[in-house]
């Protein structure tokens, strides 16, 4: 019986694979670029979120995958298109590190100041997880950062964490973005 239930949870978590988003869920989870343009080809919806709400490109933001983003993009994925307390793939990558893929998104439009359901944007989700790069970079841009300290300052209260992502925002804002910080904390 547990046997029957291991091959049946594997083909019940294949199919989801191979199903969720839009149709491009194996290959987009491999990296496989030419299989997710065909399949795009074929009419795999880039826009379309599986059953967690992820879209496409929110796993390739995730992974850090520059390709996959890249051809997501130029077959027409929407940058700003989000989930929840996911938020939009700008903060997936953000909040996970992958500068290239954040600068892509935002030269492709992604909005700096988009916020999640729980009001989050990906400056602070940056500043959080101590991505220095990419707090400079999402400030240059133009992401709200009094808002973000403010946000930062009650949505996590104190600690010493948050003392430093509200730090390293107010130490871009000091040295007019010009300053050598720790890329994780």
């Amino acid at each position: 019986m547990k046997r029957l239930f291991l091959s049946i949870s594997a083909i019940v978590l294949l199919g989801l694979l191979n199903g969720c988003s839009g149709g491009l869920g194996m290959p987009l989870s491999k990296g496989d670029v030419d299989e997710v343009s065909r399949r795009i080809d074929q009419g795999a919806d880039v826009n379309e979120a599986d059953f967690v709400g992820f879209t496409p490109l929110m796993y390739s933001a995730k992974a850090g995958d520059v390709a996959m983003v890249q051809l997501l993009v130029e077959r027409g994925a929407d940058v700003n298109k989000g989930s929840g307390m996911h938020g939009t793939p700008l903060m997936l990558a953000a909040a996970l590190g992958h500068a290239k893929v954040a600068a892509l998104l935002l030269e492709k439009g992604a909005d700096v100041n988009a916020r999640n359901t729980m009001g989050q944007t990906a400056l602070e989700r940056a500043a959080y997880e101590g991505h220095a790069a990419i707090v400079k970079m999402l400030l240059d841009k133009g992401a709200d950062a009094d808002q973000a300290i403010e946000n930062l300052k009650s949505f996590f209260r104190t600690g010493e964490k948050t003392d430093k992502a509200v730090a390293l925002i107010e130490s871009f804002l000091r040295a007019g973005g010009a300053i050598e910080a720790p890329h994780s904390f």
